[in-house]
């Protein structure tokens, strides 16, 4: 029989900001206009939650908020009600800051005291920081994010992980979380927050989420469908600026009325000087999950610019091996660091074709490496490679893939883990490499091979990739290197890199020196060209594999 929350949640009790104890009815509409349908997200997300646990999966959600719409109330009756729904059931909120989870945990102590099947339970232990139950053998505790060691070693049911943005050190704490957590039906584990800038753990989560890439599903929950973000007005569609203007556009979308409309965007010209700015009104009441994630520093590369040159695809993932003759195959592995989103173009198997461009990381830790593959014919992204090897591995990944393109230009950063890099693929005797080149001439430096960075011919790098991003000229599939293009910064020292210190740009450096050293080496001219129409000269698409290797 399929689980329905909502008659078992609107059974609790809830202590409004009247400071009221009411029952919660998620369907409750508030005579208060300032209040009025409170529970319009929370019906959104009870539905999410039946709808996973239903199909019979692990219910796995992450939520970009803005604030006050009641998303940790209803987590908290979810995770109350596990203790009872599933017997034996170990469930925990975490959040940023003690006082928080003490209020968190109040709130699942009223739920309880005020439970009209109490009677039917009795606590084995009831401290300020958990309650256990003699019947379900269930318990349910909170915690902060700073107690790291102490939330290893016990096995969690349920999670209601909450402003996850502010945990310190996310990462690590998520990875020991994460292995206490069996990945199977009747688990639930809900992150949730208001966005805290780019480039931390949570941002890049939710990005993840976003792009498909996680078994978390996003839901994001705007400011201007909450009743209580709206006042009385003399607005009309005149009054508006080109932002309102947008704003009234989603509103639209929403299936908003006029006059509902007009009073949130009266509410939020009110509201901005309250929190201290745009920027800030954004973050904490943002309209897209775009707009919630600030950007600290000046912004290099325009969002209206990535996204005219954005056709997202979402390509096969996989590897390349050898194979006993000497070719190089795909493989399909979910896991797999490549991506490829086209398949080389065997009609003009020329070896100038393809740039293979790379960012090596170091190590097999820390920053991961890059490498990014461009037709030069009409600079297309067409497969990209991200994760952890060391130099010399990277170097053989940038020989299967060079050969996968057939014998594509390989270039990569001399910087780094570069040096290790060009020292296999010069002993290799890959043969094709980019050879260095100035901004200011086409004269060859013979001696030195890849791509060398220092500051001037880094903002020569991204000056082109401005330009060819401006003028529409340059074509990309991968919705992360999108991603990373928009939030890359200059910082105010002058550092260049993801805003927030956020730890991958490696996409956008391996991006830079791909088109640069592409456009560097003049344009690329098929041979074939009087023989085929424009449109015909490439287009191979690589959607859905019916293959067993690939070929053209």
């Amino acid at each position: 029989m399929p689980l329905s929350l909502t008659p078992y949640i609107n059974n609790l009790s809830i202590r409004t900001t009247k400071l009221e104890v009411r029952k919660f009815n998620l369907n409750y509409v508030d005579p208060d206009p300032t209040i009025g349908d409170w529970g319009w997200a929370q019906r959104r997300f009870v539905a999410e939650v039946e709808r996973q646990y239903n199909a019979g999966l692990p219910v796995r959600i992450i939520t970009l908020k803005a604030r006050q719409l009641g998303i940790s109330t209803v987590t908290e009756a979810i995770l109350f009600l596990w203790n009872f729904i599933h017997v034996g059931s170990s469930n925990l909120v975490l959040t940023h800051q003690d006082p928080v989870s003490q209020r968190l945990f109040n709130m699942t102590k009223l739920y309880w005291e005020t439970w009209p099947h109490k009677v039917l339970y009795s606590l084995k232990y009831g401290t300020r920081r958990q309650l256990t139950w003699v019947e379900t053998g269930s318990d349910m505790s909170v915690a902060t994010a700073s107690n790291k060691e102490g939330l290893r070693g016990a096995t969690l049911h349920g999670l209601h992980g909450s402003e996850v943005a502010q945990w310190p050190d996310a990462e690590t704490l998520w990875t020991g979380l994460n292995n206490t957590i069996p990945r199977r039906h009747k688990t639930l584990v809900v992150l949730e927050s208001t966005a805290k800038g780019v480039g931390n753990w949570f941002h890049e989560k939710w990005l993840e989420a976003e792009a498909g890439d996680s078994e978390f599903v996003p839901l994001f929950f705007p400011w201007f469908e909450h009743p209580a973000y709206r006042v009385r007005h003399s607005l009309t569609r005149a009054d508006l600026d080109s932002e309102e203007r947008q704003i009234l556009r989603l509103c639209e979308q929403a299936y908003m009325d006029v006059d509902s409309s007009l009073a949130a965007i009266a509410w939020r010209r009110l509201e901005i000087p309250r929190q201290g700015g745009i920027d800030n009104f954004c973050q904490e009441f943002p309209a897209t999950p775009d707009e919630a994630f600030i950007v600290s520093g000046r912004p290099l590369f325009s969002v209206r610019d990535v996204q005219q040159c954005l056709e997202q695809k979402t390509g096969v993932t996989g590897d390349l091996y050898r194979s006993g003759d000497g070719t190089v195959q795909f493989r399909d592995n979910p896991s797999g660091c490549l991506t490829l989103f086209k398949l080389p173009d065997n009609r003009d198997p020329r070896p100038d074709r393809y740039m293979i461009a790379g960012d090596p990381s170091r190590t097999v830790y820390g920053d991961p490496g890059c490498i990014q593959v461009l037709n030069r014919q009409n600079l297309e992204q067409v497969a990209v490679w991200h994760g952890h090897k060391r130099p010399g591995d990277f170097a053989h990944e940038m020989m299967l893939i060079g050969d996968f393109f057939q014998h594509g230009i390989l270039c990569p950063e001399v910087e780094g883990g570069g040096q290790g890099t060009i020292s296999v693929l010069m002993s290799s005797n890959y043969g094709n490499m980019w050879l260095h080149r100035w901004a200011d001439r086409h004269k060859t430096s013979t001696s030195v091979y890849g791509w060398s960075t220092n500051y001037q011919r880094k903002w020569w790098a991204i000056g082109t990739l401005q330009k060819l991003l401006g003028d529409a000229s340059l074509l990309l599939h991968d919705k992360r290197t999108a991603h990373e293009l928009v939030y890359y910064v200059e910082n105010e020292d002058g550092t260049l890199g993801n805003g927030e210190g956020a730890r991958h740009d490696d996409r956008v450096s391996a991006l830079y020196i791909a088109v640069t050293a592409s456009t560097t080496d003049g344009p690329f001219i098929p041979s074939n060209l009087n023989h085929q129409s424009p449109t015909d000269i490439y287009t191979t698409e690589f959607e859905t594999p019916t293959y067993a290797g690939l070929g053209n």
